[in-house]
């Protein structure tokens, strides 16, 4: 497996592969691999004959503090994906990736500057750094402006420069993404015909623990304490899920519970949980149309279940489908 720091070194790579016939996929990363992340490599390497991984955490998603808390565990990363059989790891530098910005305390500076606004329903690329020449991409704001975006959109901001860029550097085949954060795809994919690109998105499956936490880095952050408080959340959502989903499925009026009973329901459910000393606040419920993220007044097959909370501060997400 090789390492790659540098993108004249990325592009070589993926121009040797795609010469020699081979396929590629990538997974983009922000290290601190768990088992979600191996799933997405297993999903890679069954249909890609060369699988790289991006190892990059991204200041333009986070504001300062939470970047520099941010969990990093390179040397560890690097193993994990080796153990998998990927064929390279490409694991830049900031200064790498933004060469263009006069600092990286600057690339905070971009999340809430008005020089760069947001238009209502198309993305709109600001060429902006030394030289104008990084490439800072605002997402509309009919698909940023809810959900997790609507507290801080710039994040959002964030993840579609950076997979913008890392698909202009890898120019891979495919590229590969967990269902759980469905703003994510839904804004990806949006970005992906903006652009009329090639490179398939494949969305692959929530992976659960076996106590049923979705897969995130973030858990590492939790206590024992805490932990057991998002075991009892996500077990809560998942029963309100199962009689919702059950509900629409037996398709009657009379058993159709509609989007807003449900969210009720579950917020009175999650806010009768006992914390003790800890702090558990419900950010927001949704119900929403994938795709769209507009939020659904009747539960269907294709619906989404959204539930934002903050456990002690510490912000985490679950993502329920009803199909």
């Amino acid at each position: 497996m090789q390492i790659i720091n540098t993108i004249t070194d990325m592009h070589a790579w993926t121009a040797q592969a795609r010469v020699q016939g081979h396929t590629v996929g990538l997974v983009p990363t922000m290290g601190c691999l768990h088992n979600g992340h191996t799933e997405l490599f297993k999903e890679a390497r069954k249909n890609n004959s060369r699988v790289v991984a991006s190892i990059f955490v991204n200041p333009l998603q986070f504001r300062q503090d939470a970047y520099e808390k941010y969990p990093r565990r390179l040397d560890a990363d690097i193993q994990i994906a080796e153990s998998f059989g990927l064929d390279a790891v490409f694991a830049p530098s900031t200064a790498e990736m933004y060469p263009h910005a006069p600092s990286t305390d600057w690339l905070f500076t971009l999340h809430d500057d008005p020089s760069y606004p947001r238009h209502q329903t198309k993305f709109v690329s600001h060429h902006i750094g030394q030289d104008n020449a990084t490439n800072y991409i605002r997402v509309p704001s009919r698909l940023v402006m809810k959900m997790d975006g609507q507290k801080h959109p710039w994040h959002f901001d964030g993840v579609a420069t950076v997979v913008n860029q890392l698909f202009n550097i890898i120019n891979p085949h495919r590229a590969y993404f967990g269902q759980k954060d469905i703003q994510q795809i839904a804004i990806l994919q949006a970005m992906n015909d903006w652009n009329e690109s090639t490179i398939d998105l494949v969305e692959v499956p929530i992976v659960r623990d076996t106590d049923g936490l979705a897969l995130s880095s973030r858990l590492v952050l939790l206590n024992d304490a805490e932990r057991s408080i998002v075991i009892e959340v996500t077990k809560r959502i998942a029963q309100h899920a199962t009689v919702s989903s059950a509900n629409t499925q037996a398709n009657t009026q009379a058993n159709t519970q509609h989007a807003q009973a449900l969210i009720k329901d579950l917020q009175s459910d999650i806010q009768s949980i006992q914390t003790h000393e800890n702090t558990l606040v419900i950010d927001s419920i949704e119900c929403v149309n994938p795709a769209t993220l507009e939020p659904v007044d009747a539960i269907e097959d294709a619906t989404i279940l959204f539930v934002a909370y903050l456990i002690n501060g510490i912000r985490l997400t679950e993502t329920r489908p009803f199909a």
